[in-house]
């Protein structure tokens, strides 16, 4: 049976949504932190969407820090969520966002059509090329 893997979790209070950025457990850090790749870390979200983070280094801590913001700000994180993150190894996390009613969030989708493809005309050559969009992940949302 493989080792279950490692899990902490951060409640977000205003200085995170402020300053942009997010330590990672100290006693976690001491576990786990030969696995951690300085520089950046990559935060998989359960509605499929994939996103890269800068890690910062001060003293004996570790910070979330440079796209962070945006991270928050894309799925509407506020004081008092809570962000469960699942260490999968080198500087990889899967992260699952509960809201202050402690209920997981419904993960926005990039697309709002949930049709498996689509036609497109090329202006310029009229010419009728077709595209698959890839359906939304998110089994919530569905």
């Amino acid at each position: 049976m493989a080792p279950k893997p490692p899990h902490f979790f951060k409640i977000i209070h205003s200085a995170v949504i402020q300053e942009g950025r997010l330590r990672i457990p100290r006693k976690f850090m001491e576990k786990f932190s030969k696995g951690i790749i300085s520089g950046a870390a990559i935060l998989n979200v359960p509605g499929g969407k994939v996103w890269r983070v800068k890690l910062k280094k001060e003293k004996d801590e570790l910070w979330l820090h440079k796209g962070l913001k945006e991270f928050m700000e894309y799925y509407s994180i506020n004081a008092g969520h809570l962000l469960v993150f699942r260490y999968n190894g080198f500087s990889r996390f899967n992260v699952m966002i509960f809201d202050m009613s402690a209920t997981e969030i419904a993960y926005p989708c990039d697309s709002s059509d949930s049709e498996a493809s689509h036609s497109i005309t090329d202006e310029k050559s009229e010419e009728d090329v077709s595209v698959d969009v890839i359906p939304c992940l998110n089994k919530n949302l569905q």
